[in-house]
């Protein structure tokens, strides 16, 4: 089967060593089913995730926001300083989703 890929990410968490996982023209529409099913994204939703947009979460809820209609709101900087904090002042989102290793930074700080 001829696949064309749209997106790599890449995942070292199990040996260290980096992997390229390629994403097919299907991947978009399963990061849209995942975000409807587990995050629940609708339409109108406005949903800030402070990620690297090359880790397996970013292309996910960039698919998932963009296909159902929802507003993703994207953040240039860290999420551990006072601008994060206004940024989503501003904006407001509807959900602010984590990375967990950003909480435990701020806790030890």
């Amino acid at each position: 089967m001829d696949y064309h890929y749209n997106d790599f990410w890449f995942h070292f968490y199990t040996s260290g060593d980096p992997k390229a996982i390629p994403w097919t023209q299907l991947s978009p529409i399963r990061s849209a089913a995942d975000g409807w099913a587990f995050i629940d994204v609708q339409p109108g939703d406005v949903y800030c995730w402070p990620t690297n947009l090359g880790w397996v979460m970013g292309p996910t809820l960039l698919y998932s926001c963009f296909l159902s209609g929802a507003t993703l709101a994207l953040y240039h900087g860290s999420p551990l300083g006072r601008g994060f904090g206004k940024f989503v002042q501003v904006i407001p989102p509807n959900f602010i989703l984590t990375v967990l290793m950003s909480v435990r930074a701020k806790e030890t700080k």
